[in-house]
């Protein structure tokens, strides 16, 4: 019996700044052989988005010399391996539509592109990628908007030289790093990148790689936030096992993933615990 495909879903709202997470949408599901949802989203009673900024599956396949210039829309999963498929959520509140969908699909991982927000403009505002990360039980990777990110948009390539992996007890970082583990092996992407830190004493013990080998985990000090970001740099990667909101604090401030997500300057892929 074979396993069930990967399921990648990249909710877009057509705009500019949704451009770099559907590239990273579109190459991860090319290296995982994936199917991959593109959700349209936009609320009940708004005009449908224009398709000046659509996401453009052959033409971005071809551009990136995967598929001939010309090739029909049944030619895409003979040639690449991904099924695509293109999804309306309309809803009077876009994260509940879109968790909606991921409830239902069955989402292995969620790739959103994101504005940075702080202070009193994210509490009136709020950022609907945030929203959907905070209520996604799948992996979220967040590509924000002023970040090439790790996949170059026009050519296809992939470029990770590095993926900083902050480790703690608590969340129990088991599970991201399985999942972590199993991406990178279908990117071909060699382990010794991940470095992992922990800021504070007692790290935890960490496996990693397919012959359970103890990670080597660097100790740091520091504001934790501010901590991650400053080691952010040169990084290519966040990786963050997280959990919950689990006090008004996070509901106010959002979580620590959360807060690093707004100051990152790369993607960071969220997992829960």
């Amino acid at each position: 019996m074979t396993s069930p495909r990967y399921r990648i879903a990249h909710p877009t709202d057509f705009s500019p700044a949704s451009e770099a997470a559907f590239a990273h949408a579109l190459k991860l599901a090319v290296l995982l052989k994936a199917e991959l949802d593109i959700l349209h989203v936009h609320r009940h009673g708004e005009a449908r988005p224009s398709g000046e900024h659509a996401p453009a599956v052959r033409e971005t396949l071809a551009r990136w010399g995967l598929l001939p210039a010309d090739a029909p829309r049944e030619a895409v999963e003979p040639a690449t391996g991904v099924a695509v498929y293109k999804v309306d959520i309309r809803d009077h509140d876009p994260s509940a539509g879109v968790q909606h969908f991921i409830e239902r699909s069955g989402t292995d991982l969620l790739v959103l592109g994101t504005h940075g927000r702080e202070g009193m403009d994210r509490i009136v505002h709020g950022s609907v990628a945030e929203k959907i990360a905070a209520l996604a039980d799948a992996p979220v990777l967040l590509v924000p908007s002023e970040s090439p990110g790790f996949v170059d948009s026009a050519t296809g390539a992939l470029t990770l030289d590095r993926i900083l992996v902050p480790v703690t007890k608590d969340p129990n970082p088991a599970h991201a790093l399985s999942l972590l583990a199993r991406l990178m092996n279908g990117s071909s992407l060699a382990p010794e990148i991940a470095d992992f830190i922990h800021i504070g004493t007692e790290p935890p013990r960490v496996t990693w790689g397919g012959d359970d080998q103890k990670a080597v985990i660097r100790g740091v000090s520091g504001p934790i936030i501010e901590t991650i970001l400053d080691e952010a740099d040169g990084a290519g990667l966040i990786v963050m096992p997280t959990r919950k909101r689990d006090s008004l604090l996070d509901m106010l401030r959002g979580s620590h993933t959360e807060r690093v997500m707004r100051q990152a300057p790369c993607p960071v892929l969220a997992i829960p615990a």
